[in-house]
């Protein structure tokens, strides 16, 4: 079977944002306590989220808004090492705060499960309003 170009796999999407929120909630621990309560909090309702609630439109809502004060919390605490190579290729960070690294991790996270959960909530969506025509 041939896909079109944007077409997005369901099933495929839901697992890796299922994936993602798991990946989120083993980035939490290390830095659940250096974040501010009203953040911890967020991120723990994020991370609590059950299959089904993962995909409504109004949760992933949240984790826009999450990423936001993530990133400036992110710039707040003196931003992330950034990754340069040595003429040998070699990865070396410079700059950034260790608490501002874990953020980055946190907001990578959200990230990729926002990226994945969307196009999912999306097609709920779609499939619902497709039902309900004459």
């Amino acid at each position: 079977m041939l896909l079109k170009p944007n077409h997005v796999d369901i099933e495929q999407s839901a697992a890796k944002a299922i994936s993602c929120q798991r990946r989120l909630r083993a980035a939490l621990s290390p830095v659940r306590e250096a974040l501010p309560l009203s953040l911890r909090f967020a991120i723990d309702d994020i991370c609590k989220l059950s299959v089904d609630d993962l995909f409504m439109p109004h949760k992933l809502d949240n984790v826009d808004d999450l990423v936001q004060r993530l990133e400036v919390l992110l710039r707040d605490v003196g931003g992330a090492p950034v990754v340069h190579h040595t003429e040998e290729g070699d990865a070396f960070r410079v700059g950034g705060t260790e608490i501002g690294r874990k953020v980055e991790v946190l907001i990578d996270c959200l990230n990729a499960v926002r990226s994945h959960a969307w196009p999912v909530s999306d097609q709920i969506a779609a499939r619902a309003a497709l039902g309900r025509l004459p």
